[in-house]
């Protein structure tokens, strides 16, 4: 980089004379180790795949060290987007028909050609919606002929095909409950509502179409927590089970190894005081390796079914597959071997099952069908990591979760940090257009901003007297049912 400065010289000749003149500096630019700390580390770990569909990133350092990167994808006809909670209105929507349907002097006549017809309302110019929250949907306008109602997800929309439903329209609309097409119909990514013009001809105008959901607030169980420490508690069950009644605390998950048994007097102690006790197991290295994690929910399985004495009321697994480092490379295989785990599971401990999963597990798909659906199909509980200080976040978060498992009719708990969490610097990049200041997986980018986002707004170490105020939340889902401490070792402070 040239940089010009003006400078004073003195000039001696005949007299002193002092003369301005320009000296030129060379400087070098920032490298990229100066934009972007520790480069080649963030270069190693970028998913090429994932940075080219996405429309920006954020580079994630917690206390001065790369820790990972956030991809925002690009807004496409195949992104689910989030609709206004908890009443979603689409006006006037636009009305494309379809198949043999012929529009006649304003009336939809059907044709003499066979097959559906009908008229596809698109329910946002550029995504999907996930409508995995909502109850119902309600469509209003005048209508005339035999109408019918159909969905159509993204799997429909790519195959060109709809689901309809036992749904018809009235002369002013009618109203659809979501609930029971969720085992046909992915309501992460619903992108059309279809109406199928069953008699010969028909008029449709539609004026509005609303999606919302009933208010309700769940009858919530008493609280849960997790134990990993199971050292800790030996020869101190009365003490550690004293401790968990005075906070209410009704459920524990408690991490085990290769011998369960020996945990038995805790269990026995506990279920004096009402508090149920799960075996707990987990790693990432499961997904590759599942024998260790198999054999010990066998062993669990066997203290239950051989005797009456006070026992394990069900499994618990914290797998987390993502934590692989190849994880990126082989998603596909890795999720695939995700779920026949959590089968397999579920079938040879003949146990209940509690399954912990992050709140973003909606955003990941296998065969069409959203991950965190086909886990909560298997699971009997679901664990989420949801861990916001934020009611209004926390919601944002989790209500995918709290509405897929209400229409699957199973319980949600959500998970409260209580531990150190560091604050997280964030360098957003954002592609550049020309020359780039930053080269990061064979592609330029330019730097849009470096934030701090706090720990607290994920943890509630330094926050503990908020707790009991943020815990009489009201969770508008049937689905959820407590809350889950992380963890029993950072319990200081709480009273």
């Amino acid at each position: 980089m040239l940089i010009c400065l003006p400078m004073k010289m003195f000039i001696f000749a005949t007299f002193f004379a002092i003369v301005t003149t320009t000296t030129c500096l060379i400087t070098s630019a920032p490298s990229q180790a100066e934009l972007l700390p520790q480069h080649s580390h963030v270069e190693n770990s970028v998913n090429k795949k994932l940075l080219q569909e996405s429309s920006s990133v954020d580079v994630v350092y917690s206390t001065e060290t790369y820790s990972h990167i956030e991809y925002q994808k690009k807004t496409s006809t195949t992104d689910s987007t989030e609709p206004t909670f908890p009443e979603h209105v689409i006006v006037r929507p636009t009305a494309t028909p379809f198949g043999t349907c012929q529009m006649v002097k304003g009336t939809f006549q059907r044709g003499t050609g066979k097959g559906y017809c009908g008229i596809v309302l698109k329910l946002s110019p550029s995504a999907a919606l996930n409508l995995a929250a909502m109850d119902s949907l309600k469509i209003e306008g005048t209508f005339s002929g035999r109408w019918r109602l159909a969905l159509a997800d993204r799997p429909y929309h790519l195959r060109d095909e709809n689901l309809p439903t036992d749904c018809t329209l009235g002369l002013y609309g009618a109203s659809l409950d979501l609930a029971p097409h969720i085992q046909k119909l992915d309501l992460t990514r619903v992108i059309s509502l279809v109406l199928l013009l069953d008699s010969l001809e028909g008029t449709a105008a539609v004026e509005r179409i609303k999606f919302s959901r009933s208010s309700v607030v769940a009858n919530k169980k008493p609280d849960a927590i997790w134990i990993w420490n199971n050292r800790a508690i030996a020869g101190h069950e009365q003490e550690v089970v004293e401790r968990l009644t005075s906070l209410s605390i009704k459920q524990v998950y408690l991490q085990i190894d290769d011998y369960p048994g020996r945990l038995l007097p805790f269990v026995a102690v506990a279920k004096k005081k009402g508090i149920a006790v799960w075996a707990l197991d987990g790693d990432p290295e499961y997904v590759r390796h599942p024998e260790a994690l198999l054999r010990r929910i066998r062993k669990v399985a066997d203290l239950i079914h051989s005797t009456s004495e006070p026992n394990f009321s069900g499994f618990q697994v914290d797998i987390e597959p993502y934590l692989n480092k190849d994880f990126a490379l082989k998603r596909e295989q890795y999720l695939a071997t995700y779920l026949e785990l959590l089968d397999n599971l579920k079938k040879q401990g003949d146990l209940p099952l509690s399954v912990v999963v992050p709140f973003w597990f909606d955003s990941m798909y296998v065969g069409g069908t959203s991950l965190l659906q086909k886990v909560i199909e298997i699971a009997d509980e679901l664990v989420v990591m949801s861990y916001r200080t934020d009611p209004a976040e926390l919601l944002a978060v989790a209500r995918t979760e709290l509405g897929l498992a209400e229409k699957l009719s199973k319980p949600v708990r959500l998970g409260i940090e209580l531990g150190r969490i560091p604050d997280e610097r964030h360098i957003e990049l954002v592609p550049a257009v020309g020359q780039g200041e930053i080269s990061l997986g064979g592609m330029l980018w330019k730097k849009k901003a470096d934030y701090t986002v706090s720990g607290n707004r994920i943890s509630f170490r330094n926050r503990k007297l908020e707790l009991p105020g943020y815990m009489a939340t009201p969770i508008p889902f049937r689905s959820f049912d407590g809350w889950v401490l992380h963890s029993y070792e950072e319990l200081d402070g709480i009273k």
